[in-house]
Order: structure tokens, then C-alpha cells, then sequence
């Protein structure tokens, strides 16, 4: 790519920075653009284009401060703009796209948890009304009695729990679009030629294996009596599975295409997982753990040759 054309991106990355990370955040049909906005995050600081970072970084700070709501600047900062420089920082120095990934989770995950209290009012107070609205009659006569009943509890059961679970399903939300930016980041990055530390194929991708360490810990917290300690465990469990998950797809990718799995069986198998989304979320897991600690692709011996 010619000089031209990547001071041409620069520029298209600055805006991206500038807008998509307010449009997005103030307009929830374009929530998909945060992902966009981090890409070009980290393109500016792969570039080292600080002056264009900065001018960028200020602009959708302007942007916020224009309208007149320091809650989403604050939102914009904690959520996106300072795990995106972490999550640039942190692939720079080499480290890993899992272990980049929590890094850029620490600031969130620490804010969730210091304002836990207040958002799980958020969430009971929602709760209570949609439990209202189920219980009316007019809703009682959507349903057949015994799917009606089903449903109560259903409802029942996530109203008591959510304020519990709900730093781990933020978290998990978030580790979805900073995963998603990075690799858009990265394929931007090997299309101008820039040096990045590229993420492999996705049918080799592979958790460091201390990360095995990681969920023994947090399983150990979930068996603990003590209250406080089961619900961060449950939480970080919460965002494990969601990363795990992934990567139990790699290893289920990997060996359909090394067996050469005809495409229709790979759409069924697909399929399948899609629609026993309560199963996959307990075997793809438990495949990234185990090929985490035993290495069954071989990656970690042939990426040492």
C-alpha cells in the first residue's frame, strides 16, 4: 500500500474514532459500530499516528460533551476507549489475542463491580415489571396453562438471578466487540503492511494454558459457602465459557476440516450446536479447557518447531 493511500486510511480511522463511538453508543441501532471504533483505535496505534489518536480521541469527547451527557463520556472512556488502548498496548508487546482480551476486561469488569449495586437495582426493578406484566391476564392469555406456567417461572427464575450474573454477562458483552475489533483491526493492519502480531488461523487458535488456572480458581470460589465469593465466581465463569466457547468452535473447525467433512455436514453440525445452545455451552467449554492443558492439534510443539 502506497503512502498515500495509508494516510488516506489514517484519516478514515481518525473519523471512525471521532463518530462511530458516539453515533453507536447514543443510536442502538448502530451498536455494531463500537466494533468499527475500535479497529481504527487500534490502526491509529499501530500506525503511531498519536497526533491523529488524539485529535480523534478528542472529537468524540467533543461529540459527548456537546450533547450535554457526561454519563456517556464516562461510558465511551471506561467502556470502549481505554480497553481498546489496552487491548493495542497489550497485542504490541506480543501478548496473546485471549490474554490481550483480559486486560482490556480489567477496567470494565473493576467499574461493574464497584457500581454493581447500582445497576442490580437497574436490573430488579426491571425484573419486578416484567414479572408484572407476565403475571396480568391479558398476557395469561397468550399461553396455553401449562407453557403459560413455564413461562412464569422462567421469568421467575431470571428476575431473583440476574442482578447477580449481571457483571458477567456486561463483561461477556464487551469481550464479544473488543474480540470482534481486534480482528478487524488486524486484518486492516495486514492488508497495509504493517507489522502486528497476527492472529492464526481461526482453526488454530488455542488458550494459553494458564488459563486452565484461571477457571480452577473461579471454580473453587463457586464451591466456597461464602456468598460474596460464589457470585465473582460464577461471573468470571460467566465470561470463561463465553471466550472458551470459541475456541471449543476452533477445535470442532480444525478436525472437520482435516477429516474434510463435507459443507452440508458442517451446516447440520453447526446447526445443531446453534439450536442446543444450553449443551454447547457446557461441551464447547470443556473441549477449549482440555485442549488448553493437553494440546491435542500439537499447535503449542509446532509453533516451537
Amino acid at each position: 500500500m502506497t503512502e498515500s493511500n495509508k494516510q488516506r486510511l489514517t484519516f478514515a480511522c481518525a473519523g471512525a474514532v471521532a463518530f462511530a463511538f458516539p453515533l453507536s453508543i447514543l443510536i442502538p441501532l448502530f451498536v455494531p459500530l463500537v466494533a468499527v471504533g475500535l479497529a481504527a483505535l487500534y490502526y491509529l496505534w499501530f500506525a503511531r499516528s498519536p497526533i491523529w489518536l488524539i485529535v480523534s480521541i478528542i472529537a468524540a469527547g467533543a461529540i459527548f460533551w456537546f450533547i450535554g451527557d457526561t454519563g456517556h463520556l464516562a461510558y465511551f472512556c471506561v467502556g470502549w476507549l481505554v480497553p481498546g488502548m489496552v487491548l493495542a498496548m497489550t497485542r504490541r508487546h506480543g501478548w496473546g489475542l485471549a490474554a490481550a482480551l483480559v486486560a482490556a476486561c480489567l477496567v470494565p469488569a473493576a467499574v461493574v463491580a464497584l457500581y454493581h449495586e447500582v445497576l442490580a437495582q437497574f436490573i430488579t426493578a426491571f425484573g419486578v415489571q416484567l414479572q408484572n406484566t407476565i403475571a396480568s391476564p391479558q398476557f395469561a392469555a397468550l399461553y396455553p396453562p401449562e407453557r403459560y406456567q413455564e413461562a412464569v417461572e422462567i421469568v421467575n427464575t431470571w428476575a431473583k438471578n440476574a442482578p447477580y450474573y449481571l457483571p458477567g454477562v456486561l463483561v461477556s458483552t464487551l469481550v464479544f466487540f473488543y474480540a470482534f475489533g481486534a480482528l478487524l483491526g488486524e486484518v486492516t493492519l495486514s492488508r497495509t503492511g504493517i507489522f502486528s502480531y497476527r492472529v492464526p488461523s481461526f482453526i488454530l487458535w488455542k488458550l494459553d494454558e494458564w488459563m486452565v488456572l484461571v477457571v480452577g480458581v473461579a471454580v473453587v470460589m463457586v464451591l466456597t459457602t461464602e456468598q460474596m465469593f460464589e457470585v465473582i465466581g460464577w461471573n468470571a465463569l460467566v465470561v470463561l465459557f463465553m471466550i472458551f466457547s470459541v475456541f471449543g468452535l476452533s477445535f470442532i473447525e480444525y478436525h472437520m476440516r482435516i477429516r474434510k467433512f463435507p459443507i452440508p455436514v458442517k451446516i447440520v453440525i453447526y446447526l445443531v450446536l446453534f439450536l442446543t445452545q444450553i449443551i454447547a455451552a457446557v461441551i464447547l467449554p470443556l473441549i477449549a479447557l482440555f485442549d488448553a492443558k493437553f494440546d491435542f492439534r500439537k499447535i503449542r510443539a509446532k509453533q516451537l518447531g
